[in-house]
């Protein structure tokens, strides 16, 4: 098959492996975030499309498996233009522990039927390698083959003489063995190979001198077999970072594909702050333009070919600087739950699909008279569990919405600390206590929107109490301050009292909370809280303060004229009884006068 077949070939069946219509319509992959069908058609993108198909291609032919960094970052250019620019896409999506932005999470999906197909195309690379590797005893050659290497063998399979492996092996080698007359992959060996494959296993090659003391040899012997393979993590192996006990770390000058690919991705990577970024080639509001593939950049290796064996083990370091920090998010990553802390068991609940809307639905559901009432939200701990916190809420004995508690009354912990210890009792935790806040209107209806506000935090948890069949729903992964900070927007929001008598949110909060969702309904919830809802609260809460401060000053004023005139009127009082008991000397004055005549 000539390499324009097989480059269609493969083309053909990519665009099939990862489920793209190769003619016609595209339609957009955005029911894979939302669950339906989007009606929208990319087939305006289908030349950018095509074009990282190639470099896809081309990127797993140089030796990058689906899973490196170099195919992910073009399965993500590929997510952006199979993804229409819709607002409803724009969410973001949980997989485990990890919050993934639209792009990334269409480009995970794609990544998994690339690896299926790799594999596939690594099986058919494999059958062909076979047929490479026998040869008819016609053909073969007892005698020794000129020393000249003719042919690269980079995609060669060989026999190899076992030798024996140094040091401890790697974190993917496999133990066994493989059968007599299996050919190991030349990619795959720790070192790359170019000398010819003898062609009878009668023929015997007497090894140069750089091949007695590598670390495997090449040279091939009527004992042969085949050495056991070994997976060195990332390109190691191909790179030369795996050293020889007697002439150490092979040198990179000259080196292989890979470090001039990487060398050439970083220079590129250096100058685009003058230049367009890599994704903004394949911007749907932008003229289409063509994508530089990593052909030019194979091109270019000659020049990075020169570069100092200093500077190619600087690179080394940063590479293995990387790949640690790789590591490390894919351990992040891949943490699973249910998740085992102290003496309770901590899972993930159910995602919301939108959780902003459901803030909304809560804000403006309608309540009845017991919701209305006061109470505090507390928050504790347990102390085998750090790191997780409990929110919860608990009304006042009496349930009356209209009365208000004084200031000591609300400090007083008494209602509270009795449902902690309920807690401890049928749970039984180990509490820590941190804090309490009173909310002076409809309490319920606050705890449910602070847990609305912290809902990417929450986790279902299994308590102490192995007897406790409960599924808690009001645990946290949070830390005390963040707690806090959310039950103060919501307290300040509960001073407004927001809710009629009858239980239905007021007219302006009403239209003021669907006008805002709407508008961002593109925010996460903690930043729609933090960043628009509590620019709406503060207003408002500044100016009932001053209404109340305005009413106070004019309380205070009628008290003191109250004051000043029931003194008057004291004056008044004790004037009237003088007058009185004048008025009445007066009167029997006159009739005694009167009763001489």
């Amino acid at each position: 098959m000539t390499e324009k077949n097989s480059s269609t070939t493969k083309l053909d069946s990519l665009y099939e492996a990862l489920e793209i219509p190769q003619k016609g319509e595209i339609p957009c992959v955005g029911h894979l975030l939302i669950g339906d069908e989007c009606p929208a058609d990319q087939k305006d993108q289908r030349e950018n499309i095509e074009s990282i198909l190639h470099d896809i291609i081309y990127t797993i032919e140089n030796g990058y498996t689906a899973g490196s960094d170099e195919v992910k970052d073009l399965l993500e250019d590929l997510a952006k233009q199979l993804v229409c620019t819709d607002m409803v896409h724009d969410h973001l999506s949980f997989y485990r522990r990890t919050a993934y932005g639209k792009h990334e999470w269409v480009a995970l999906d794609l990544g998994k039927r690339l690896r299926g197909w790799g594999e596939k195309l690594g099986e058919k690379d494999s059958d062909e390698d076979d047929e490479k590797v026998t040869v008819s005893a016609k053909n073969s050659n007892v005698l020794r083959p000129k020393l000249t290497r003719e042919t690269p063998m980079i995609n060669e399979s060989a026999c190899v003489t076992p030798t024996k492996q140094r040091g401890r092996p790697s974190c993917n080698s496999r133990p066994s063995t493989p059968r007599t007359g299996q050919g190991v992959d030349a990619f795959d060996s720790l070192s790359v190979l170019g000398d010819a494959l003898p062609s009878s296993p009668e023929s015997f090659i007497s090894p140069g001198v750089s091949e007695v003391f590598s670390p495997v040899s090449t040279a091939s012997t009527p004992m042969s077999i085949p050495d056991s393979e070994i997976r060195l993590s990332r390109y190691r192996y191909s790179r030369g970072e795996e050293e020889s006990p007697t002439r150490g770390r092979r040198s990179s000058k000259g080196n292989d594909l890979l470090d001039g690919v990487e060398s050439s991705r970083r220079a590129t990577n250096k100058g685009s702050a003058s230049t367009l970024s890599r994704t903004s080639k394949y911007n749907n509001n932008s003229t289409p333009t063509k994508k530089k593939s990593y052909r030019n950049e194979n091109e270019q290796l000659d020049q990075g070919s020169q570069l100092s064996d200093q500077d190619s083990d600087n690179q080394r370091q940063i590479d293995d600087e990387e790949e640690l920090e790789e590591q490390s998010e894919i351990k992040d990553k891949n943490a699973l739950f249910p998740l085992k802390v102290g003496n309770m068991v901590f899972d993930l609940p159910r995602e919301d699909r939108y959780p902003l809307k459901m803030l909304r639905e809560r804000l403006q559901k309608s309540l009845d008279e017991k919701s209305l009432s006061s109470g505090w939200v507390y928050c504790f701990a347990e102390r085998t569990a750090p790191g997780y916190l409990k929110i919860g809420y608990t009304q006042c004995d009496d349930n009356n919405s209209n009365a208000r508690l004084s200031l000591e009354e609300q400090n007083d912990a008494a209602q509270v600390m009795k449902r902690l210890r309920m807690w401890e009792r049928e749970c039984k935790h180990n509490i820590d206590y941190k804090f309490i806040f009173y909310m002076p209107y409809a309490v319920q209806t606050m705890e449910g929107l602070i847990h609305r506000t912290l809902h990417k935090r929450n986790r279902t948890a299994d308590c102490p109490n192995p007897d406790c069949k409960t599924v808690h729903r009001e645990w946290f992964e949070i830390s005390e301050m963040e707690a806090r900070r959310a039950v103060e927007v919501w307290q300040q929001y509960s001073e407004l009292k927001p809710y009629t008598k009858k239980g239905q949110l007021k007219s302006s909060w009403h239209d003021r909370s669907r006008d805002d969702t709407e508008l961002y309904s593109h925010l996460p919830v903690e930043e729609w809280v933090y960043e628009r809802w509590v620019k709406v609260i503060v207003p408002a809460v500044i100016e009932r303060e001053k209404r109340i401060s305005e009413l106070q000053r004019k309380q205070t004023r009628l008290a003191e004229r109250r004051e000043e005139v029931e003194e008057r009127k004291n004056e008044l009082e004790l004037e009237i009884n003088d007058l009185k008991t004048e008025e009445k000397r007066i009167q029997q004055e006159l009739a005694e006068l009167q009763g001489q005549h």
